[in-house]
């Protein structure tokens, strides 16, 4: 038997709608939370630059202005995070051979400042030393008395109503 070879239909990713439901429908992205995020920053972008609007006539310094009047005045983090969603895009376009812009030096990732949070160090942890825990439940009492305790948490943590019995404070 002989048949007719056809070329598989291609993808219409010559708009920038097209392009990017193409990249968020590929298997790198087939995780949910991934695709939310992504879609997230992509929809809003989108919004801005038209989504009918052909991907070629799109320039990296029109995105990067984009960029900066959506995210612009965000914390560095959140702003790297986005920024990340787009250069992800575009990397996606550039090696699917389709005409994507290059972000300028001015959409570069921004320095995030050191969170002063420490983990606490392991002979630290309650659990670690008996004597720790005696230390902190001390402390605790020292602010709270035990009626303000139950008050606070009691009927609020199991469900227990006010004028009953609770397992571990008595009556609330």
């Amino acid at each position: 038997m002989t048949g007719k070879i056809m070329p598989l239909r291609e993808r219409d990713t010559s708009t920038v709608q097209a392009a990017a439901d193409a990249f968020l429908s590929s298997p790198r992205y087939a995780n949910p939370n991934t695709r939310r995020g992504y879609t997230g920053v992509l929809g809003r972008l989108l919004a801005g630059l038209g989504a009918s609007r052909p991907l070629a006539e799109v320039s990296g310094e029109e995105l990067a202005g984009l960029l900066e009047q959506l995210w612009g005045q965000c914390a560095p983090a959140t702003w790297n995070r986005n920024r990340g969603a787009v250069a992800a895009w575009l990397s996606w376009c550039a090696a699917s051979r389709l005409p994507a812009p290059v972000l300028p030096a001015s959409a570069e990732r921004r320095r995030e400042h050191l969170n002063a949070t420490r983990g606490v160090p392991p002979g630290d942890r309650p659990g670690a030393d008996s004597s720790v825990l005696e230390e902190q439940h001390g402390r605790i009492d020292g602010v709270y008395s035990n009626s303000q305790i139950a008050m606070k948490t009691g009927p609020a943590c199991c469900g227990q109503r006010a004028g009953r019995e609770h397992p571990q404070w008595g009556l609330v």
